[in-house]
């Protein structure tokens, strides 16, 4: 019969083993990992589509507001000049 020193190297080979629950525990939480990290990278690359669009809105808006201030300037000249136009 086999002693305890014998027992627990068995049982320590068979946790250590590629196969144990040690190893498959291992693997598990790499592949659990893995997978959230291909998640933030999916998640980031959308995030920089989603900034890039935001972006070229402002700027567009950013611009209309531009070209509307000098139509509001333009304006604001044309009706003071006919108001000192009717005033004469």
């Amino acid at each position: 019969s086999s002693g305890y020193g014998a027992n627990l190297g068995r049982l320590l080979d068979g946790f250590l083993s590629s196969t144990g629950p040690i190893a498959s525990s291992t693997d598990s939480a790499n592949k659990s990992i893995a997978d959230l990290q291909k998640r933030a990278d999916e998640l980031n690359v959308r995030l920089t589509a989603t900034e890039k669009h935001y972006r070229a809105q402002f700027t567009a808006l950013d611009q209309l507001v531009g070209q509307l201030s000098t139509t509001s300037n333009f304006l604001t000249q044309q009706l003071a000049s006919l108001s000192k136009l009717s005033s004469q």
